[in-house]
Formats: structure tokens, C-alpha cells, sequence
């Protein structure tokens, strides 16, 4: 024993403390252990108290499969036995990294890879320094089950699968992995490889494809050590978008993947995906799944994005009050949609017609045209065929008032599948294409966001040649109909007919129709001046019947501060009413277009009945007040119309 501890002083050969992070060991502060009298008495400590397990270490930036002396009590330390160079003793580390060569590579890589993908060049951000910092989550189903991690914690794991959405930003944290590597790599001692499997959807990806990717940089003499690179661990190889590829080359790819794995056990692994169930082909990996920005999130991305500071706040304070739109922005794709309508169209996020529309078309073409991606679309994958399943689904639902379907009630809303076997596996492909619906338990699917639900309706209603009045008729107190009512105005070529059942139907309180009918003209439609003046005028006279039993002398000045939302209403109003009140003042506030502005402010100038004016006023402020236009008679754009409406 003697003999032996004498041996590992004189060979220059201590213990490194280490300690474990994620599925390997680092170095701990403390590391390094050099006295020969000191590694005599650690060895006996660690013969008493330590197991021997084989594991991944990761030692002066490089990374071995050696023996652990691992703690039989957790909270002590781990030790790995090193040579006078600090590499675990029988390990020889056949390539060494600080070559010029590599420094060339990671540079070239830096450059090409600095920026984000978007579908508005605009918007296409630099990883370097407008990189937002996700939040990840192990799902459900996995070992770490609900476990949240931040940013920094990817480094800690050697094989990930990154899970997300479409548009969750899976890209972007590879591009930004790469960069981060490639710039803060002093002593370059792992060379990350970035792969965009898309490109190789005619061929198939081995070994010798990826080497030869250092080609693309101009550093071909590379391909010759990716051999040496994956046996020392000295690769992190980042794989985007496994479900970009065709489906018969996925599987080719994760069996390459395993194979690849299980020659080179050192060498690390990123593969970002959708979830289509072959990542679950790849034992070893550990699967994370991006979360939806946070409101912090949304603000640190739209700062960087709406400019000037004030309309970035426009943006944000719409957000704050719109909550369901504010959901479906932790989308980065979603919120780099509202960010451009806003800042080219001066459409506020309230405008959920367009952003839905948007939304739709994106994760149905869009994104994949934008990204030069061709899936090989058999006829009933087309882009319209996914579209007019959605709608038919999303308008079932919301007749039997339902969030989620099965496959047996596909069989009862479509005839055009063979048998339930032709809806699983239709509905799995709509899925992992669009991403607009979500399997939310065995056989169970719903869509990503209720809204999407009721837009995808309202297309089914306004494109079906039936009379859709009869239907909305027997429907329309329910306030996902009216919701649905509102969307279809919004998005129809004209909204004339829609609005006068509305304006005409007794099922709803005169209040409530005046509501609807603001709201809608707060979002913009295709109507002519004849129709905007007169849902005006019905509005106002809604408004006078309202509030006319009111004492005049209880109605609160212009200038009071302790009501921000200008309802002083009377103590023995109904609570619905007031809700409705508020409902119908806010959209009002909300209006755009010059031409209805104006046509409100005439109406409320000519009202008899003061408190009409001082709600208004006092709800709305100096901003209503339209602005001078250059003629009476000009034309005017309604948000989200394709003409101007002629002044009748």
C-alpha cells in the first residue's frame, strides 16, 4: 500500500474533486490535490467511503469516459485519480484542439449562423446580443417530469432532444448554442457542428456527409480528425429540425443517430424537433421542451423590435389588458407576427381577426415557404385540404360546445376517411405539420389556443353557402358565438348582413347588441359609410336609453381620476350591465378609423342626454377626438379592408 501510494506521488499523479452537473462530472473548485502526504490520506478516505462508477468527466475543457470514485453519501465529493496534465490516468486525448485551423472554422461558423429566422427579414434578430433566454421543461412523460431549467443548464446534459411548437424558437437556440461556442471558446476544446437537416431531404445523412461540412467553411483539412474529435469528445454535433425531413428519411436519421452514438460514446448531441414520437427512438437523450415566453419574455423581444419607446409601449399596454391574445404571443413566431402588423399597419393586437389569420396561414405555408422548406404534400396534406379540415373540426367543436375530439367523432363529422385507422394517422399528420392542434391525451386532440378554435369557425361559417343568420340565430347569447359572430364580421367581404341580425335580433339586450357592434368596429370590417353611420347612431341611441334614468347630477365630472375606466354607474345597476357598459366605452376607445370617429363624435355632440357625452368623454379622452381631414369626402382605410369605403 505504501509502495503504491509512493508510486502516485512520485508520477506526479492527485485526485481531482468533482463534482456532478446534469448527467457528467466537472471540476469543483477545489480540484486538484498535489501534496504527496495529502493524496496519501485522501486515497484512504476515498477506499472507505467511495463506489467505483464509469462516467463521463469533463476535465480542463475536455471530456473523458473514465473511473469515478463516486460518494456512497451525497453530499460528499467525487474524486477522479489524474496525471501531472490533469488527464485521468489510462486516458490519452488523441487530438488537441488549439489548432488554427479550428479557430478559422468556429469564426466562418460565428458569422454565418448570427442571426435568427423570421418571417420578416426585419425581425430576424442577432444571437450574439438579441438572444431572449427560453425557459425549458421536462414533459410529462419523462423521467424528470415537470423539472424546469434555465438557459445556462443546457451545457450540463451531453445529449438532448429539444422539444417545441412550431415557431417555439428550437433554431434560434441551436444558432445561439453554436455562436456561444464558437465566440467563448478560448481554449477551444469542443467544436460545435450545426446542421440544418432540411438539406438533406434527397439525401441521406451518415458520418462522412457530416465531416464534410467543415467544407462549407473553407476548412476541409478538418473532415480528416472527425473521427479523432467524436472518440475524444471533442464534437458537439447540433441536429435542426428532424421533422423538416420527409418521413422515410426521420427514421434513417435516428438510426444513424444511435449508431453514431454508440461508436463515439464521448461525443455530444442536440437534436431539435416537433414532437412526432421519433424522438423517443433515442435512449440516452434527455428530452426538454421550450415554454411560451413569459410577459418578462415579451417585453425583453418586442424592445428590441417596435421602435420607438412609445409605441413599444402602446404594444405592451394593449398586451396587459388582452389577455387571451397575450397567451398566444408566447409564440415567438406569433409575436413576430403581431409585432409586424403592429409597426407597418398600426394594427394593435385587439385586431385578433388579422392575427388569426395570420397565425393560420403561417403554420400552414407560410413558415415552411419562408424557410425553403417542401414537405412533398400528398393532396389531402395540401395546405387547403389541412385548412378545410381544421375549419370543419374547429366548427363542430364549437356547435357541441367542446374543446377536444376523438377519432369516432371525426367519423361522425367527415365521410371522406376510410376508417378510424385513415383519422388517427390524418390528424397526427395535421399535428406535426401545423402544430395547431395538440394531442392532449390518448386518442384526444384540441387546438393550441381556444381563439384559433373560434377563428377557424368563423372561416367554416363565412365560406359555407348556407344562411349562416339562421344558425347564429338559436346561438348567438352565447358569448363564444358572439365571439365567433365577431371574427366572421371581421373577415368577411361584407359585413352588412352580419351586423343587421345582430343590430335586429331580440335575443340580446339592446346594450349588448350596441357592444357587439362597437367591438367589431373597433377590430375594422368591409362595411360602406351608410352602414358605419348607421351602427353610430344606433350605438348612441343604445347608450342615451341606458343611461337616461341616471341622475344627471350623480354623473361623475370630466376631470375625476377615481374611476381610470369612467364608470360611476349607480349603485342598483346590475353587475352584467356595467360589464357591458364597460365593454361597449372600451371598444369605442379603441376605434382607428378617422370616418368613425367622426360620425361617433357628430352623434355624441348632437345627444340630448349629458351623461352620454361625459361617459364618453371621460372614458375615452383627448384621443377621441378625431383629427382634421383634408376633405369631407376622402376616402378612408378601415383596418384590414382591401378597398377604401366611398363616403355616402
Amino acid at each position: 500500500m505504501k509502495q503504491e501510494r509512493a508510486a502516485i506521488a512520485e508520477r506526479g499523479r492527485h485526485y481531482a474533486a468533482v463534482i456532478r452537473r446534469g448527467d457528467r462530472y466537472v471540476e469543483a473548485p477545489e480540484c486538484g490535490v498535489a501534496d504527496p502526504s495529502a493524496t496519501s490520506s485522501l486515497q484512504r478516505y476515498i477506499a472507505k467511503h467511495h463506489i467505483q462508477q464509469r462516467a463521463e468527466v469533463e476535465l480542463g475543457g475536455n471530456t473523458y469516459l473514465t473511473l469515478v470514485n463516486v460518494p456512497k453519501l451525497a453530499d460528499d465529493s467525487a474524486y477522479v485519480l489524474v496525471d501531472a496534465n490533469g488527464v485521468p490516468v489510462g486516458q490519452s486525448l488523441k487530438w488537441r484542439l488549439a489548432s488554427r485551423l479550428i479557430r478559422l472554422y468556429l469564426d466562418r461558423l460565428a458569422v454565418m449562423w448570427q442571426k435568427t429566422e423570421s418571417l420578416y427579414p426585419e425581425h430576424n434578430l442577432i444571437v450574439g446580443s438579441q438572444f431572449v433566454r427560453p425557459t425549458l421543461r421536462a414533459p410529462e412523460d419523462s423521467g424528470r417530469s415537470g423539472e424546469s431549467f434555465g438557459w445556462e443548464q443546457i451545457f450540463d446534459f451531453s445529449r438532448i432532444t429539444l422539444l417545441g411548437a412550431p415557431g417555439s424558437g428550437k433554431s434560434t437556440c441551436l444558432r445561439r448554442i453554436a455562436y456561444e461556442m464558437a465566440v467563448h471558446n478560448e481554449k477551444i476544446n469542443c467544436v460545435p457542428i450545426y446542421l440544418q437537416l432540411r438539406y438533406f431531404e434527397k439525401d441521406r445523412i451518415d458520418e462522412s456527409a457530416v465531416s464534410r461540412i467543415f467544407c462549407n467553411y473553407g476548412t476541409p483539412e478538418i473532415s480528416d480528425h472527425f473521427t479523432e474529435l467524436c472518440d475524444s469528445g471533442g464534437v458537439l454535433l447540433l441536429l435542426d429540425g428532424l421533422d423538416e425531413l420527409p418521413s422515410e428519411n426521420q427514421l434513417q436519421t435516428v438510426q444513424f443517430i444511435r449508431a453514431l452514438v454508440d461508436q463515439y460514446p464521448r461525443v455530444r448531441l442536440i437534436v431539435s424537433t416537433r414532437k412526432t414520437g421519433l424522438e423517443t427512438g433515442l435512449p440516452g437523450f434527455t428530452p426538454l421542451e421550450l415554454q411560451p415566453f413569459s410577459m418578462k419574455q415579451i417585453r425583453e423581444w418586442t424592445d428590441q423590435n417596435i421602435k420607438p419607446k412609445s409605441a413599444w409601449q402602446a404594444f405592451i399596454d394593449q398586451l396587459l389588458v388582452l389577455t387571451d391574445v397575450r397567451d398566444l404571443l408566447g409564440n415567438p413566431l406569433m409575436l413576430s407576427l403581431a409585432a409586424h402588423l403592429f409597426t407597418n399597419n398600426s394594427f394593435v393586437p385587439r385586431n385578433r381577426a388579422v392575427l388569426f389569420k395570420k397565425c393560420v396561414d403561417a403554420f400552414t405555408e407560410n413558415w415552411d415557404s419562408a424557410r425553403n422548406i417542401h414537405r412533398g404534400y400528398e393532396d389531402r396534406l395540401s395546405p387547403w385540404a389541412q385548412r378545410s379540415f381544421l375549419n370543419h373540426v374547429s366548427f363542430n367543436l364549437c356547435l357541441e360546445e367542446r374543446s377536444a375530439f376523438r377519432s369516432d367523432d371525426l367519423a361522425r363529422w367527415r365521410r371522406d376517411f376510410e376508417d378510424s385507422t385513415s383519422h388517427e394517422r390524418f390528424v397526427h399528420e395535421v399535428s406535426q405539420r401545423t402544430g395547431l392542434l395538440v394531442q392532449r391525451s390518448w386518442n384526444e386532440w384540441g387546438f393550441v389556443h381556444r381563439g384559433l378554435q373560434e377563428y377557424c369557425a368563423a372561416e367554416y361559417l363565412v365560406d359555407s353557402t348556407g344562411d349562416i343568420t339562421a344558425l347564429l340565430r338559436s346561438r348567438i347569447e352565447d358569448r363564444t358565438w358572439q365571439d365567433i359572430w365577431s371574427l366572421s364580421c371581421s373577415i368577411s367581404s361584407d359585413a352588412a348582413p352580419l351586423i343587421e341580425f345582430a343590430l335586429g335580433t331580440n335575443e340580446l339586450a339592446p346594450l349588448v347588441r350596441a357592444a357587439m357592434v362597437a367591438e367589431v368596429l373597433a377590430q375594422g370590417v368591409q362595411l360602406k359609410a351608410s352602414g358605419i353611420r348607421f351602427c353610430c347612431d344606433h350605438i348612441v341611441k343604445s347608450l342615451e336609453k341606458e343611461v337616461q334614468h341616471f341622475p344627471e347630477a350623480k354623473m361623475p365630472p370630466v376631470t375625476n381620476h377615481d374611476d381610470p375606466d369612467g364608470l360611476a354607474i349607480h349603485r342598483d345597476q346590475q353587475i352584467d350591465e356595467k360589464s357591458t357598459l364597460r365593454r361597449l366605452l372600451r371598444s369605442l376607445r379603441e376605434i382607428r378609423s378617422e370616418q368613425t370617429k367622426r360620425l361617433f363624435w357628430e352623434g355624441f355632440s348632437s345627444s340630448k342626454v349629458l351623461a352620454v357625452r361625459d361617459l364618453c368623454i371621460l372614458f375615452s379622452g383627448s384621443e377621441f377626438t378625431p383629427r382634421t381631414t383634408e376633405s369631407e369626402g376622402r376616402k378612408i382605410m378601415q383596418p384590414g379592408n382591401a378597398e377604401s369605403d366611398p363616403l355616402s
